[in-house]
């Protein structure tokens, strides 16, 4: 995932290795992530997988004794982590490519002008980029959700019932015709509701972000936003108020997404 020429620091670290230097920063966690890490284990084998990745993370020179103390956290190490544990601002990413049913995760946590993205390449594995600016994470992302490229379509906008944007994906993953037809009929001569159509009836990618409250945070209404990318346009999809029933759907040039994303993180 790492841009070497934006990153400040980056650290690959497994479940285990994660666990043992979260109960060194006092937190059982990362921010928005409240999920127990090591599920399962009996004491005698929670003690024994913590006590192998302490000897990992020694081996690896990511924590030391000093002067035969307690185990402390090198400094970028412990700078990374720390923002991802006590964020002011915390964003999760759910990232679908073309017809998958689960999607890939990224989390950026931010500290003033400080962002980390942290991603899971594998099951059992965390992986932290601390970067140099928040250009350059919002360049990441758009390349890990595969937004970074311009599409033809823009200008176009529509506000519609979210009941009824969900009630038209459905038709189409159905491959409803009637309903399709019906739809069509009422938004017939709307260039906006044909170019949605046609993304709904393409390959097209999906990414969810949903803001994070953080204890430093309002903990008002949860801001949450969705993005299509389609062959020929990207479209980004959210409510027009807090809790408002419809939605509004605006198709997005490139310096639109690098804005919002920015603005969100």
């Amino acid at each position: 995932m790492a841009d070497m020429n934006n990153t400040r620091y980056d650290a690959r670290l497994s479940t285990a290795e994660l666990s043992v230097l979260l109960s060194m920063l006092e937190a059982d966690s990362l921010a928005g992530q409240g999920e127990e890490l090591l599920p399962g284990l009996s004491a005698r084998e929670r003690t024994l997988v913590l006590a192998t990745a302490t000897g990992s993370l020694r081996a690896r020179r990511l924590i030391a004794n000093i002067n035969g103390g307690a185990p402390v956290l090198y400094r970028e190490l412990l700078d990374t982590l720390g923002i991802c544990v006590y964020p002011t601002h915390a964003t999760a990413i759910y990232h679908w490519d073309a017809g998958a049913e689960l999607p890939t995760q990224i989390f950026a946590f931010r500290r003033q002008d400080q962002i980390v993205l942290q991603t899971r390449p594998e099951a059992q594995v965390y992986e932290f980029l601390r970067l140099s600016h928040m250009d350059a994470a919002v360049e990441q992302i758009l390349r890990f959700c595969g937004l970074a490229q311009e599409e033809s379509m823009s200008g176009l906008e529509m506000v519609m019932p979210g009941a009824e944007f969900q009630q038209l994906r459905t038709h189409v993953d159905s491959q409803d015709e009637a309903a399709i037809v019906a739809w069509q009929a009422r938004y017939a001569g709307d260039e906006a509701a044909a170019a949605l159509l046609e993304t709904l009836q393409s390959p097209y990618r999906a990414t969810l972000l949903h803001a994070l409250h953080t204890p430093e945070e309002d903990q008002g209404a949860v801001r949450e936003m969705t993005i299509l990318n389609g062959p020929k346009a990207t479209w980004l999809i959210q409510a027009t108020a807090p809790a408002a029933e419809t939605i509004r759907v605006q198709t997005m040039t490139l310096p639109h997404r690098r804005a919002v994303f920015a603005s969100e993180l």
